[in-house]
């Protein structure tokens, strides 16, 4: 396929930094192929000069592991509360000090009509560690369910999930919107030029929506109505373009229709008004889930086959053209994947009981590789 340029998208459950910490290293990684002592992968993000992976030892239990530039290990930390939870962001504050986003729900009884019932409740955990690893500070919200973070221009953080919450540098609230449009936001985030960022998600209309914020947290705008015909559309992953405008990822299906769900694309220009979108897959559940790598060229994204209750679950990766034409797809078998600042992919991927391993990818092998 030579002769024009094409992107990749690459779909992976992550959320993005706005914010850069530390100046990149041309040593970083070079202490792959690395296993670590876990069961299961959820988190799995470059922080600095640090790789931070989070997931299960076992079941239930929460590890997160900081790795340093050569991969060896800086601090492993577990038993954050005595409930189940995941690690949704970790980044460095202005002091050097790594803070953790961790959502946490716990399972208890309720007493109706003679019934006992399980209910579950969920609150966010923010842990403050300094560089050595040891809690220094630690903030709870509770009812709250955290779906990502974006760290604002002055050091402060915006929390978006059941509800958005405003923080401050300190972790103290500055406000919080509870309205049924925000409530609906189950955004990834992806910063824009002018240091403010944008978030997509589905809101209450059922309708894929891409919304503009400034650097303190305002609203700038919103767009939605991607589809010429009514559907129900959901955003998964929002990158920003270094030719300008924005990549949506998501599923689209027919209204009050929970199968049969196809991947979604939406390319729009600086003010999200629609260039293209693109649906494609076959007669089964497929989306997108996140977009990994974009570049002035080509961007990455996974395709999903099958939700998690599915009997059968695959996973692909998808090529298309600048203009949103398919080239080529691939299966593949990883847990996790990312890209790296160095110019590389670190993919994450289960090799025995309780044991993940992490190796590097170049980008030309991205595609060759199949599963096992």
């Amino acid at each position: 396929m030579k002769g024009f340029s094409y992107f990749i998208v690459l779909i992976l459950a992550a959320t993005t930094s706005l914010t850069g910490c530390n100046d990149e290293d041309s040593t970083f990684g070079k202490g792959l192929p690395r296993e670590l002592k876990l069961n299961t992968i959820s988190y799995m993000e470059e922080v600095g000069n640090s790789l931070v992976v989070a997931g299960n030892q076992d079941f239930g239990g929460l590890t997160i592991y900081k790795l340093n530039k050569n991969f060896g290990t800086a601090w492993v930390k577990s038993n954050f509360s005595r409930g189940s939870g995941n690690l949704i962001k970790a980044c460095y504050d202005q002091h050097g000090n790594m803070i953790l986003f961790i959502s946490v729900w716990h399972e208890g009884t309720s007493l109706r009509s003679s019934s006992v019932l399980s209910v579950y409740s969920t609150t966010v955990l923010i842990i403050t560690l300094n560089p050595f690893g040891d809690e220094i500070n630690r903030v709870q919200i509770n009812a709250f369910s955290l779906n990502s973070v974006a760290q604002t221009n002055d050091h402060g953080f915006l929390l978006f999930g059941s509800k958005i919450v405003r923080l401050r540098a300190d972790l103290t609230t500055v406000w919080e919107h509870t309205d049924q449009e925000d409530s609906s936001v189950s955004s990834y985030i992806a910063g824009t030029n002018d240091k403010g960022f944008v978030v997509t998600g589905a809101g209450s209309d059922y309708q894929a929506f891409l919304r503009k914020y400034d650097r303190n947290g305002v609203v700038q705008w919103t767009k939605n109505n991607f589809n010429p015909v009514p559907l129900s559309d959901v955003g998964y992953d929002v990158r920003s373009c270094g030719t300008g405008g924005f990549l949506i990822a998501g599923r689209t299906c027919e209204v009050n229709q929970s199968f049969n769900t196809n991947c979604f694309m939406i390319r729009t220009n600086s003010d999200g008004d629609t260039l293209w979108t693109k649906k494609f897959g076959t007669p089964a559940n497929e989306y997108l889930n996140q977009i990994l790598y974009v570049s002035d060229d080509e961007v990455i994204v996974q395709e999903q086959l099958g939700y998690p209750n599915d009997p059968v679950r695959k996973t692909f990766l998808v090529k298309l053209t600048q203009d949103g034409q398919l080239v080529s797809t691939t299966e593949t078998d990883f847990d996790k994947l990312i890209f790296t600042r160095s110019g590389y992919f670190i993919k994450a991927k289960k090799i025995g009981d309780k044991r993940m391993l992490l190796t590097r990818l170049e980008l030309d092998d991205l595609f060759s590789e199949q599963p096992e």
